[in-house]
């Protein structure tokens, strides 16, 4: 079966690009619920336009939608997406589960693609967005071929991958990086791409790792076009470049290799087309897990930025006249943009002159000496970077800017508007409406993972625990887990097991959780789609982690359906919760105390530095010298690896809102979970007292701030670390 080539249109130069170039179908987005909202994007009207443009031409359009959703825009949401149910897209793609309430009661005929923002991995998690309507999963990047291939063998759901362009650090939508370091958020499509920042590696010392360059977690650009074959022989029934942010020029150039090399057999690129590939964009060149996970070969240290292609060497500079005699070893004209190596790093300009022996040339010939003006001192014997290839640029112009133009639309003479008032009608026929409410008694849950930790927060009277090692296979410390199991029974303390977020390998985890079954475990707290239907298969009650990213009323309903508990999400304002708990048909958690991960990956900056593929080393190694992120403002964050080999990198500060319990409590919380990772044992009592005295406070009583802000001081004796109140009172936009 020969895969749909679906390419990205941020603009509408790019759509045409796409179009002109070969394209099966596109996806853009409109000016909100857009996971790329710095892209050009399209107004109501222009998306009108340009689905119609893109039928004409038979190209499918799939709008994104694929931004988490706060209460207040839902109206909004309902009724946009009725205009695109009009509009007749071929399918919308989704991050938020809330969307599939709403498509599947209201909009039934709207199809739904899971993004990759979704962080689908396994068979378990594609089936359990099968059951809920969806027709095509985005699969998560991280994924081998064989992988690839298990889930399409096991599920008729059509399966989308990723072959070409930009790589994030994180398993996508499992990144809160750009929200709590610069306050732009990846899930509501306003990633600051912190990951491309310059970081440091220190060990537990202070001591600086050497490695290639500080840019130690900006990954390389995929480009499976030599792998392309392989690919399709998984059967999968859509292939996606990466790009909505890229110039139409990329998305002419990149779709047109990639439709011929489908369209002549699945053969493999010719050194032009490879060479094209590179010279359009590239920050060099990775498979990524294609094969399984190489470290060494998907981060690129030394620069985070378009490479380009090496197009020659500088072989003599003038000082005074500042003549540079360099040799090509391709054509390159007037026009072009270099890139040339100096002592301060690379220095760029659009060539204006050359010269060959005296007269001025606009076009260098190959492997012939020519002079050119620099108005900086090149590094002699390096390399050229062409950047910028002017006549492969104007090539690709005349796919998308030939003949007559298209028709310009000014948005603001469109007649197609929102009507809120009618999506607010709607939106109250699709909540919940629990008239029964129960009464629930707020407690305390610790998580911890240790024995010596149980037991002091058993000691101290906890409400309930959370136990989980992740650093330890569960399946080889099975003995652990029973004594804890054992331990908090006796006691008469719920208990649930704490699972990895990532658990890819379903043979290997449906055995772990089967032992864990038989050591006596009833509760699972999970992060993620792939882990849930897992536990779903086994019949085991699980209680959902705010990686879930729960966002609104609608996706807590849905998921209430399954599970009597969620966490929400640490991107949400105070005023947020409020509006989700209230009324909500069970548990609402919240974690108000403890490390909070920014980051879940399957790359390690570590073995990168180290080129190591060893992961039972690599893990060693990580856990005797104890690894830490610092940016550029001194801040460091931790990061640790779990027995699956999974990357989390730490918020620098731990979250501490003891001072907001009762402002939590009042707004409908009633699991306030305190993470006890980074804290001695013998400290964990007193964290639980302190919280379960706060949690015995009511909102607006008298002398409660002074209180309040007493325990707060205590808690700042007991912690090793900076604390922060997260977004509690920042939210995200």
């Amino acid at each position: 079966m020969i895969p749909e080539l679906v390419v990205p249109a941020g603009s509408f130069d790019a759509l045409r690009a796409a179009v002109n170039n070969g394209a099966d179908a596109v996806y853009l987005g409109g000016k909100k619920f857009n996971a790329r909202v710095n892209a050009k994007n399209f107004y109501l009207n222009e998306l009108k336009h340009a689905i119609n443009y893109a039928h004409d031409q038979q190209v499918n359009v799939y709008v994104t939608v694929n931004t988490l959703v706060a209460d207040r825009e839902l109206s909004e949401l309902i009724q946009y997406l009725g205009i695109l149910d009009t509009m007749e897209v071929d399918a919308i793609i989704i991050q938020d589960l809330g969307i599939m309430k709403i498509c599947r009661e209201i909009y039934p005929n709207l199809k739904l693609h899971a993004s990759t923002q979704a962080t689908v991995y396994n068979t378990a998690g594609v089936q359990f967005l099968s059951n809920e309507g969806v027709k095509r999963v985005i699969l998560a990047r991280e994924l081998s071929i064989d992988e690839i291939r298990k889930i399409k063998e096991e599920c008729n759901t059509e399966v989308e991958v990723f072959l070409h362009g930009a790589l994030c650090f994180s398993y996508s939508g499992q990144c809160l990086l750009s929200s709590f370091i610069g306050g732009r958020s990846a899930n509501r499509g306003k990633c600051a791409s912190p990951c491309r920042l310059p970081f440091s590696i220190v060990n537990r010392n202070g001591s600086s790792i050497k490695s290639k360059g500080n840019h130690v977690l900006s990954m390389k650009d995929l480009n499976l076009s030599e792998n392309i074959d392989e690919l399709v022989s998984a059967n999968i029934d859509a292939v996606k470049i990466e790009g909505r942010m890229k110039r139409p020029e990329y998305v002419a150039i990149v779709t047109k290799i990639y439709r011929t090399l489908i369209d002549e057999g699945l053969r493999k690129p010719t050194s032009l087309e490879k060479r094209n590939l590179e010279a359009i964009f590239n920050r060099e060149f990775t498979t990524n897990c294609f094969y399984g996970n190489n470290f060494s070969e998907i981060i690129n240290c030394e620069r985070p930025g378009n490479y380009g292609t090496k197009v020659g060497v500088v072989t003599n500079y003038d000082f005074n006249s500042k003549i540079a005699t360099v040799n090509f070893s391709e054509d390159t004209f007037v026009g072009d943009g270099l890139e040339f190596n100096t002592i301060s790093g690379p220095e760029g300009f659009f060539i204006k002159e050359l010269f060959l022996k005296g007269e001025k040339i606009k076009k260098a010939p190959a492997n012939l000496s020519v002079d050119i003006f620099l108005p900086f001192t090149p590094i002699l014997k390096s390399f050229i970077r062409k950047t910028h290839d002017s006549i492969m640029i104007s090539q690709a112009r005349k796919t998308f800017q030939v003949g007559q133009q298209e028709k310009k639309y000014d948005h603001n003479d469109s007649k197609i508007s929102i009507n809120k008032t009618i999506g607010q009608q709607q939106l109250s026929s699709l909540l919940t409406n629990n008239k029964n409410k129960i009464r629930r008694t707020p407690k305390i849950c610790a998580e911890v993972e240790t024995i010596e930790s149980l037991q002091e927060a058993l000691r101290a009277n906890v409400s309930e625990v959370y136990f989980g090692n992740l650093t330890k296979n569960p399946s080889k410390d099975l003995d652990q887990y029973k004594e804890a199991i054992l331990m908090a029974r006796e006691n008469k303390t719920p208990i649930s097991i704490v699972l990895p977020r990532i658990m890819k390998d379903e043979n290997e985890s449906k055995k772990t959780l089967t032992n864990l079954v038989e050591a006596g475990a009833t509760k699972f707290l999970v992060g993620d789609l792939g882990v849930f239907g897992l536990v779903n298969e086994i019949g085991q009650a699980v209680y959902l982690d705010s990686s879930f990213n729960i966002f609104n009323k609608l996706t807590r309903d849905l998921l209430f359906n399954y599970t009597p508990r969620i966490t929400l999400s640490q991107e949400l304002h105070l005023n947020q919760i409020a509006r989700i708990a209230g009324g909500a048909p069970g548990e609402i958690e919240y974690i108000v105390h403890g490390p909070i991960s920014l980051m879940i990956s399957k790359h390690c900056p570590i073995s990168n530095i180290h080129s190591q593929k060893n992961k039972d080393f690599c893990r060693t190694n990580c856990d005797k010298s104890g690894y830490y992120l610092k940016d550029r403002k001194e801040a460091i964050y931790p990061f640790w690896c779990d027995h699956l080999s999974n990357i989390h990198i730490m918020h620098s500060k731990e979250i501490c809102l003891i001072e907001h319990i009762p402002e939590l409590k009042a707004a409908g919380v009633t699991v306030f979970r305190i993470r006890c990772q980074f804290h001695r044992p013998n400290n964990i009592g007193n964290l639980i007292k302190l919280y379960g005295e706060a949690l015995s406070l009511n909102i607006g009583e008298s002398d409660n701030y002074f209180t309040l802000a007493s325990l707060k001081k205590k808690i700042l004796d007991l912690s090793d670390q900076d604390l922060s109140a997260g977004k509690l009172y920042t939210g995200v936009e």
